[in-house]
């Protein structure tokens, strides 16, 4: 099932499973970034992508449509299913969310 919360809902949702986290942009695409300001993930052409990513990354289901596509040891492909692709970074990922990377690096490497 698609995922249709409202922004201020994917916000509220962010401040209860990963307090402090948030996405920003310098002008181009935009990214997620942990509570000490490390770029967990960036390249989303939609902000609210940037949202549902942090949320994934804390524990939530990946959305529908959404794809791991290529592992590596210093960062992820990941196809959000609207015709392009953003990268998470492995090694911050780790640092941030040690389950979801443990997952990353086992079931899709």
């Amino acid at each position: 099932m698609a995922d249709v919360r409202t922004p201020d809902e994917l916000i509220q949702a962010i401040k209860s499973l990963a307090p402090g986290y948030y996405t920003e942009r310098d002008g181009g695409d935009w990214y997620s970034v942990t509570a000490y300001h490390d770029r967990v993930a960036e390249d989303f052409a939609r902000r609210d992508d940037a949202r549902r990513c942090i949320l994934w990354l804390a524990g939530e289901p990946m959305p529908d449509g959404w794809r791991i596509t290529r592992v590596g040891n210093l960062s992820c492909d990941l196809d959000c299913g609207q015709g392009y692709r953003a990268t998470i970074w492995t090694r911050s990922v780790a640092k941030a969310f040690p389950g979801r990377a443990a997952e990353l690096v086992g079931n899709f490497s």
